[in-house]
Order: structure tokens, then sequence, then C-alpha cells
């Protein structure tokens, strides 16, 4: 609180990864580091004396916990767990897990770890693709269900008792590594940077002349279109959507975020959900359960937890929302339509 095919990055001056791409700055000379991990193309860009060895710090930190939470690397400790089926995770593992257990509470199930049976039925993320029928996706919600995870904090001990069940953290690790990274720049004094990480942005500071990061939101039905520009500081942009990931078949797409109720692709309404926050973590398991909720349930939610984080949504009817926070930081060549304190009708 890794994402049809992987979804290509270009990694120019505008930079496309995911649901956001950056507006570059020209005026001074950054210090990058392009490279591939949790299943996605990240950049780090950073200004400063000591960048250089910063960015090499804030990767080796994005590839350890790869290496950690991984669902596919069988050394992984997230996948130990699942064959051990009980044991004391380390300290990374502990807050991912404390972490989705109360975001999916708060979410009424919306977020949920645990649909990697039903999403590999799907085919995702690598294929080979496939529809399932109404048999096979209900013995695949069988293995599945955030009850079966018994945790205790004290000891960071984890049981599955699902004998299928299986973790999979690709709807929060890489807010997660964000915050991570954004902790180790800070400890080598960076104080202008940004960090993509598919559709996880974390804006460090400011530019270096003070000015914000202006970040343009990606329009699902146009590659190198964008709904609108945010302008922040010191804060942190995830957007999921249905044009990430996805296959078609018989003129119908499938995309890769599920509902955990119907073990299918979730039909809310929503395109595209953007979650604007202080933490990456929070913002990137918000993405995926406000997806999943549709417009109406999603306002319901941010009204009740507005302080914690803002919003913009786009919906299949074409309609753009934003909440009110971000309205004076937005700018958009579309129609908006603010959400306040009354409910999206």
């Amino acid at each position: 609180m890794f994402r049809r095919s992987i979804f290509i990055c270009l990694l120019t001056a505008i930079t496309i990864l995911s649901g956001c791409f950056l507006i570059a700055h020209k005026k001074e000379n950054p210090v990058t580091r392009d490279f591939f991990a949790m299943d996605t193309y990240a950049k780090i860009t950073l200004y400063g004396t000591e960048a250089e060895p910063a960015a090499e710090s804030a990767k080796a930190e994005m590839l350890r916990l790869e290496r950690l939470l991984s669902a596919y690397d069988t050394e992984s400790e997230t996948v130990l767990l699942q064959k051990k089926r009980a044991a004391a995770v380390s300290e990374d593992l502990a807050v991912l897990l404390a972490r989705s257990i109360s975001l999916h509470k708060e979410t009424g199930g919306a977020f949920d770890i645990t649909l990697s049976p039903v999403s590999k039925l799907w085919g995702f993320p690598h294929g080979p693709y496939h529809v399932p029928d109404k048999a096979e996706i209900k013995n695949a919600l069988a293995a599945t269900g955030m009850g079966a995870i018994r945790w205790d904090s004290a000891s960071r001990q984890c049981t599955l008792d699902n004998p299928r069940l299986a973790l999979d953290f690709g709807g929060i690790a890489k807010g997660y590594a964000a915050e991570k990274m954004a902790a180790v720049l800070k400890e080598k004094q960076i104080r202008h940077g940004l960090l993509n990480l598919g559709g996880n942005i974390k804006a460090i500071g400011t530019k270096p002349d003070r000015s914000p990061w202006r970040i343009a939101i990606q329009h699902p039905d146009h590659k190198n279109g964008h709904l609108g520009v945010l302008s922040v500081t010191d804060t942190s942009v995830v957007t999921s959507g249905d044009y990430e990931r996805y296959f078609e078949k018989d003129n119908l797409r499938y995309h890769h975020i599920l509902d955990p109720k119907t073990g299918a692709p979730a039909r809310s309404g929503i395109r595209s959900a953007t979650i604007v926050c202080e933490d990456c973590t929070t913002a990137d398991g918000l993405s995926t359960a406000l997806f999943v909720m549709g417009p109406e349930e999603a306002a319901a939610f941010w009204k009740r937890h507005k302080e914690e984080f803002q919003f913009i949504l786009f919906t299949q009817d074409q309609t753009l929302y934003v909440t009110e926070g971000l309205l004076p930081l937005f700018a958009s060549e579309l129609s908006i339509t603010p959400v306040k304190e009354t409910l999206i009708k």
C-alpha cells in the first residue's frame, strides 16, 4: 500500500514509465542510472556532488529488495516462506506483511497480496495468456485469501494456513523500494532527485533551481499523450491502469489488475488511478485498491482518508476526477471534475 507484457520505457529527455512520465530538467546535467529490476524499468535521476555514489547505493538497495521479495526467484525470502509455510521473517518482509494486512482491512479487501494463483491462471505477468472459465477461477480463488495469513508482529512470525497460498508483493513492493531508496539518498545528503520505478514516482525535494518536479499522467488511450501535469515536491505519485499489462481476445481487453472478489480483471469503470501522497508504499497499494473499488467507492474512501492522500481518476466514460487537494497542482487541457466533500454521483 511486478505488474499486457513488460511495458516499454522510453528513457530519453521525456521518460515514459507505466503511468507517468517526467518532463525533464535541462539546466543542469544529472547523474542517472537506468536498469531493470522488480519486473520493470527503473531510472534514478540525482543532482549534487555526491550523486554518483548515491545513485549506485540506491540501485543496490532496489536490487537487494528484489532478491528478497520476488515471487519468482526460488531463493527469495517470499518463496522460501511459501515453501516452509511458517517462519520468522526479516524486517523488510515484516514491514510489507504488516502494511499489506492493514491496507487489505482499510480498503475492504480491494488490496490483496494472495492473488498469485489467479494471476497465473490468466497468464500474468508473462504469459501464455488464457481466459479461464468459471470453474477454473473458482478453483484458483480457493487458493487465495488474506485470512489465511497469521501474523505475529512481536515475533515477526508468519504462518500460511492455506497450503496453496502464495504471496505476491507486486502491488506494493516498488513503492516500498522507493521509500527505502529515498532513505539511502537522504543519508547521502541528496536533496534533489527523482526515482522512476515503473508507475511509481518518488520526488526528492525540488529540482536544483528550486522549482517543483513536473510529472505528466499518461492518457490510457494515447501512449505519448497525457491527462495532465502535476507539479510536486517531496512526494510520491503512483499510477495503476488497464493499459499497462493486458492481452486481447475476441476484441476484449483483459488487464492485470484483478478484483479479489471475482478473480477476473476489475471492471470498476476506472481506466487509470493515480495516488499522490508522501509515502510511496501507501500510494502503490492504494493505486491498485482504488482502481478495483470504482469511482464512487474510491471517493467515499478518500473522504474518510483525505488527510492522507489525494487522487486522479480517469474513467471509462472519459471523466477526469481530481480531488480538491490536487486542483492547484494539476494542469490539464481536459475538463476536470473536482472531488470535494460531496461524493461522485
